[in-house]
């Protein structure tokens, strides 16, 4: 199977396997973001206090947090396209349904659903794509697909730019909501399954061939080809040891404590930075707007990551880093033209939630086919820890009426970590791999 994989010329099946997934994750990042930007109108309008809504933004988060590891398990046992089309049906609902809620418990409760539907989406839509590209574009192609939550993350700036106060804050999730649900419908007749997944199954061989010939419609493949993988080991538990495995016990703990530091200052930007950009001057179509260029710079960055990532593995977010620090922190300076302060937006965006992209691509890199969507699973779950934190600890800033300048600079501070963590993930990948390149492969595997 490996061989049949990797000896395909990239193909319109291939691109028909990243394009779905890809529009999932632009569901997967609008539905992200989307309170913090309806957060400013909700506290105005519903009288919430700003430790409260808090909460409301990482109650989603939470529910990622809890059902990350389990979706990931599930995927590997029940296979990730049905894990993938449940996901984006249930969050979709339940964003649908959060312009019911009317008090901090309803919209919590509503937001972690939303969560838990999200759960899903990154872990099985990163091994699916895994499992049908070729390792030597294997990176820059699930970077492509992590670009989706990039985009997601642009759109609802856009929205409350424009549409929030003809509409209401209640519009942003019915566009949210409502996406993912069509997508849902048409992912279950489009949508193939991962062909690594179906050679474990042996009652799913017709789905096997079938999948087979479209992915090689000129080999002309017998009914009786023999498929099996060269990764060995069983389905892996659901435990948070099986990552840790295989020699891979300093890379993953490594990693792992980057996720967190790169979602703790993610979504705390995503989160608060349309209520903070507010409170240093700007009017709310202005904040709104200048918040975008974060997700934009997100964008951008997984960009330049689909080369850079896959030629030079974590040097490269060291190099992030090392400019997001400053940037992050001169945003709403008092000596700062205000000219300047978009720029600034952007290139933080740029060096932090692009990085997102090559962290999750790594998750997909690393681990072989039995136990992929478990790894990457636990791997999204424990960077949920930041996730979750970002927003919570954005809201007690907010509650010790601390200034948006002092906001900025205290949320470049986690980098300093990052660059350290990236730095040792750097070297304990060099001599695993024997290069910069990542692989589920140590040097000297066959």
């Amino acid at each position: 199977m490996d061989e049949f994989v990797e000896g395909r010329s990239i193909g319109a099946f291939h691109l028909n396997v990243v394009l779905w997934p890809l529009l999932v994750t632009i569901a997967d990042g609008f539905d992200l973001v989307v309170m913090g930007y309806a957060a400013p109108e909700i506290i105005k309008i519903l009288n919430f206090d700003r430790s409260a809504m808090g909460v409301i933004l990482s109650s989603s988060l939470v529910g990622m947090l809890i059902g990350t590891p389990i979706a990931g398990y599930l995927g590997d046992r029940f296979g990730r396209k049905p894990l993938i089309v449940l996901s984006t049906l249930l969050f979709g609902l339940a964003t649908c349904s959060t312009v019911l809620a009317a008090s901090v418990a309803q919209f919590c409760a509503l937001r972690f659903v939303a969560g838990v539907g999200l759960a899903g989406i990154i872990p099985n839509a990163t091994a699916l794509v895994s499992e049908f590209i070729p390792r030597r574009v294997r990176g820059a192609f699930l970077i492509v697909v992590q670009l989706g939550v990039q985009i997601g993350g642009i759109v609802p700036g856009l929205v409350a730019a424009y549409l929030v106060s003809r509409y209401g804050w209640e519009v942003l999730f019915h566009i949210g909501g409502a996406a993912p649900v069509v997508l849902a419908t048409v992912l279950v007749f489009v949508l193939p399954e991962s062909i690594k997944y179906l050679s474990l199954v042996p009652s799913k061989r017709a789905e096997l061939l079938r999948i087979a010939r479209a992915l090689d419609p000129r080999g002309h493949l017998p009914d009786d080809a023999v498929f099996a993988l060269k990764s060995t080991g069983s389905r892996g538990a659901l435990s948070p040891l099986v990552p840790l495995r295989n020699g891979m016990h300093i890379i993953t703990p490594l990693l792992w404590l980057l996720a967190v530091v790169n979602l703790f200052t993610t979504l705390l930007m995503a989160s608060w930075a349309p209520t903070v950009l507010r409170d240093i001057g700007l009017s709310p179509e202005a904040a709104a707007l200048t918040a975008t260029l974060f997700g934009l710079g997100g964008l951008i960055g997984s960009f330049m990551l689909t080369v850079g990532f896959n030629r030079y593995g974590f040097l490269v977010i060291v190099a992030f880093y090392i400019v997001a620090i400053p940037s992050m922190a001169l945003i709403g300076q008092p000596f700062v033209d205000r000219g300047v302060l978009p720029w600034l937006v952007l290139v933080t965006g740029i060096c932090v939630a692009g990085t997102q992209s090559a962290i999750n691509s790594a998750f997909g890199m690393l681990y072989p086919t039995t136990i992929r969507s478990n790894c990457v699973g636990w791997g999204m779950a424990i960077g949920r820890l930041g996730a979750i934190g970002g927003p919570l600890f954005g809201g007690f800033l907010m509650s010790k009426q601390l200034s948006g300048t002092a906001f900025f600079e205290t949320a470049a501070l986690p980098l300093v970590f990052g660059v350290l963590i990236a730095g040792v993930l750097t070297y304990a990948c060099r001599q695993r791999f024997g290069g910069w390149t990542l692989d589920e492969r140590a040097k000297g595997e066959a």
